[in-house]
């Protein structure tokens, strides 16, 4: 992928900070989305207007094989060195794992390491070269996870008309959770292991920000249907107080519905233009 030589400028002292903190082999950026903010009011300043740009990456930080945190502490650490008006998402694996997945031509890994852009290195480890983009199924991958979607969007209909409203909130989130997988699949060849909607709305927006948008975060009741949905996973099975409101879980599920639906039509819309995904990055 090409960084313009001000993307790369603007992002540099927060990779900085990062390798300071980390201490990484190797940063590897594979996405990036710039927003338009656009703000107004009789208080906002330059006559009432103002217009401001968020910059969002994609990071892919690989470490040495023998680095100990665990994987989310090594995220959420990167993740916190960012600050207005960059903002970055991060994954990082061993490098003994990310060549290890080049080898078995796993598709996430090779077309990050074939097409990405290196933004560090610390030049004691190499990554493996990968020779091709390998082929990708997208039918299989995508009718497991739609397949299983549907299923428990069925069930969490039949938990709410019962008045079974924890049940209903659980299952939710496995439909939400389902669909992000079954499109991270799809569009990036990327196998998720977390259960963690807000991480999976992150990762999805390499993308498209359709995803994102079934859950905005806009305002404080956004914000909180996120919360509910996210909560659910956890809360339901390890929490005896948890209780969700009829009402609250009749929100949840009319937005599970959405977000199925329109994950459908992403899907739908990117396997009508080609059978296999050529690209991650750009």
């Amino acid at each position: 992928m090409v960084l313009s030589k001000a993307q790369e400028e603007l992002l540099s002292p927060t990779i900085k900070r990062i390798v300071d903190k980390i201490k990484p082999e190797i940063i590897i950026c594979y996405g990036s989305r710039t927003t338009t903010l656009i703000e107004s009011g009789i208080f906002v300043m330059e006559d009432g207007s103002r217009e401001s740009e968020l910059h969002t990456f994609d990071l892919l930080i690989v470490t040495s094989d023998d680095l100990q945190p665990e994987h989310i502490n090594i995220v959420e650490t990167a993740e916190k060195e960012a600050f207005f008006p960059i903002k970055v998402h991060c994954l990082t694996y061993k490098i003994g794992y990310v060549n290890s997945a080049v080898r078995r031509n796993v598709r996430f890994f090779c077309l990050v390491v074939m097409q990405g852009r290196v933004l560090f290195d610390r030049g004691e480890k190499q990554l493996l070269i990968c020779e091709s983009i390998p082929k990708q199924d997208l039918a299989i991958d995508w009718e497991r996870w739609y397949d299983l979607a549907t299923k428990y969007l069925s069930l969490a209909d039949h938990s709410f008309a019962n008045g079974w409203y924890k049940q209903t909130a659980f299952l939710c989130h496995q439909v939400v959770e389902s669909i992000c997988i079954g499109l991270l699949r799809v569009f990036t060849g990327y196998r998720s292991r977390t259960h963690n909607i807000k991480r999976l709305l992150k990762l999805t927006q390499t993308f498209s920000v359709l995803p994102g948008t079934i859950f905005p975060e806009v305002t404080c009741e956004e914000r909180g249907i996120l919360r509910l949905i996210t909560h659910a996973y956890i809360d339901t099975r390890y929490k005896d107080s948890y209780e969700i409101s009829k009402a609250d879980a009749g929100v949840v599920l009319d937005r599970a519905k959405l977000f199925l639906s329109r994950g459908d039509e992403l899907y739908k819309n990117q396997n009508t233009n080609c059978t296999v995904v050529e690209t991650l990055v750009g």
